[in-house]
């Protein structure tokens, strides 16, 4: 903790950490001092480097009005700034809050305005991130088909010993509701299976929820409709 940027401080790595493995209070709290210290001496990048994962701790905690205005303090700081990636970033965080919110319109305005930003600075993360969004979106509506269409990429490069944490899968879930609905179950077990394994061997509480949530829908669609109501109450559980 020093004058270093946010990304490498001691304080700010902790508060992505705690929100990563499900401390949520614990991170909202960690950043707000991080954030606090950045606006006395940091720089923009710094602040929205925080905002945008506050946006997230926000999110995953169901506040969504919080979050919402978090986002657009970021879009406003980021438009002044005109950075190109800054300002795909901070939409990219006010289309997760349309999205979680129900603003279809919104998403996809604002999704393909980041989309076509993304690719121009050849940014390939944030265009993972964009597809993450529009796939919420797409399952959220029930047209399952066009979902998978945005997250297969991101399915074909999986690595099922590291990429299940929420920061990088959190469209697994998604793509597991996604596959089953359409009936691709024998693509949609592995992603099941890792988030469970790795929800157990590192102590995640989201990865087992959203691991035994999409072993109901798998159990479900095979029409094992005892064993997924067990699932989806161990999901509950978690």
């Amino acid at each position: 903790d020093g004058a270093t940027v946010a990304v490498f401080q001691a304080t700010a790595v902790a508060a992505v950490i705690s929100a990563s493995t499900g401390e949520l209070e614990a991170a909202r709290a960690q950043l707000d001092v991080v954030r606090q210290r950045c606006l006395r001496s940091g720089t923009e990048i710094d602040i929205l480097w925080v905002a945008h994962h506050a946006t997230m701790i926000d999110l995953w905690a169901g506040r969504y009005a919080d979050a919402a205005d978090t986002a657009e303090d970021a879009v406003q700081r980021a438009e002044q700034m005109g950075g190109r990636h800054v300002l795909t970033e901070a939409w990219i965080g006010q289309a997760e809050v349309a999205a979680y919110t129900g603003r279809t319109q919104d998403v996809r305005e604002i999704t393909d305005v980041a989309l076509r930003f993304c690719r121009a600075s050849g940014a390939a993360l944030l265009c993972d991130a964009v597809a993450r969004v529009v796939g919420f979106l797409e399952v959220s509506l029930g047209d399952y088909a066009a979902a998978i269409t945005v997250l297969e990429p991101l399915l074909a490069s999986f690595d099922p010993e590291h990429g299940t944490e929420i920061v990088v899968g959190g469209h697994l879930p998604d793509a597991v509701e996604a596959l089953t609905a359409l009936g691709r179950l024998d693509e949609a077990e592995p992603l099941v299976a890792a988030l469970e394994r790795n929800g157990a061997r590192h102590d995640r509480p989201w990865m087992l929820a959203v691991g035994a949530r999409g072993r109901a829908h798998w159990l479900s669609a095979r029409g094992d409709l005892d064993a997924a109501e067990q699932a989806a109450q161990e999901a509950l559980r978690h």
